[in-house]
């Protein structure tokens, strides 16, 4: 697979979930994910996650994307730091 592809991917996977995998977590938040995106898109998130977080914490544009999940420029800026 390509990188590009693969970080196109990601960015499709991940996006969606920032906003709840970037907040302190509580069994509210992880419920409120779980009804919002489904049981099996919220796992594999979780498990991106826990692999992409080192590499992603504090950078500019994963804030940009926890505030605007929908947002194509801050997902491009995303899909740039996992290529």
């Amino acid at each position: 697979m390509e990188r590009a592809t693969l970080a196109k991917e990601l960015t499709d996977a991940l996006a969606p979930a920032i906003p709840y995998l970037t907040q302190p977590n509580s069994v509210a938040s992880d419920e409120r994910a779980r009804s919002k995106l489904g049981a099996p898109n919220w796992n594999l998130a979780q498990t991106l996650w826990r692999s992409l977080k080192p590499y992603l914490a504090g950078k500019e544009a994963l804030a940009d994307v926890a505030v605007m999940p929908d947002d194509e420029d801050a997902r491009a800026a995303l899909r740039l730091l996992l290529d």
